[in-house]
């Protein structure tokens, strides 16, 4: 009859039902501004692997590399790691105990800061720290890197012997005093490419790489481990 009230079906408060860790829909922003498939798809694929290892490590990636860290990669076969936007990172782990998807994992995402990976892997973590701290190859330095030491070429006609002499254009714009003569490079004067301490331009960086130079290590710094079961463990010193 007109005028008469329909009461609502009543539902189960949600607050008693429990909860999943792994069934959460987590959103990384309120407005979908575009698809997020390749997020999604991280996140999945990242907490997935939480199941499939025995610990899971932060490591702090210095001068990082592609080939340095695809030696890594494949020292830590079957294992897993993931270097990429610690956002997405934190958020498949979970940033506090309601969303994270394993329990006390949520104490590695303060950590994910700056250049670092999570690594997975049942190596025991004596193994995982032995590595780190001995896998230290040296690499090319980069513009922006501060020069761990003072590197002069001496003036005469042997100095840049090993290039063609289609270089001495190139080297010249880079800011060395060359001539070309008799078909060889002639470095005019003794010449700096860079000093201890002061941080390198591109165009030091480039005449370091050009000479073969390297001043740089990559590095793994482990800053903590999470372990099946909830142990978590930080490391202040390695």
């Amino acid at each position: 009859h007109f005028g008469s009230s329909v009461s609502a079906p009543q539902h189960p408060d949600a607050s008693s039902m429990p909860k999943s860790k792994r069934a959460q829909v987590v959103h990384l922003s309120k407005v979908k501004k575009k698809p997020r498939t390749q997020k999604d798809a991280l996140i999945d694929d990242l907490r997935a692997t939480t199941d499939q290892f025995a610990n899971a490590y932060v490591l702090e990636v210095e001068n990082q590399r592609n080939k340095e860290l695809t030696d890594v990669r494949k020292h830590f076969r079957p294992g897993r790691i993931y270097l990429g936007k610690n956002k997405v990172m934190a958020v498949a782990l979970g940033d506090c105990p309601e969303k994270e998807c394993q329990d006390n994992i949520h104490k590695m995402t303060p950590h994910l800061q700056g250049i670092c990976a999570l690594l997975f892997t049942d190596q025991a973590p004596e193994e995982v720290l032995k590595f780190c701290k001995s896998f230290q190859p040296s690499v090319q330095p980069r513009c922006g890197t501060i020069a761990t030491e003072t590197v002069t070429l001496p003036a005469g006609p042997d100095t840049l012997v090993k290039f063609p002499f289609s270089m001495e254009v190139h080297l010249r714009k880079l800011g060395m005093p060359t001539i070309l003569k008799d078909g060889k490079i002639i470095l005019l004067g003794d010449y700096v490419v860079c000093t201890e301490g002061e941080m390198l331009n591109a165009q030091q960086a480039q005449l370091l790489k050009l000479l073969q130079h390297d001043m740089d290590c990559f590095r793994l710094k482990v800053i903590c481990r999470w372990s099946k079961g909830g142990d978590f463990q930080e490391y202040v010193d390695q």
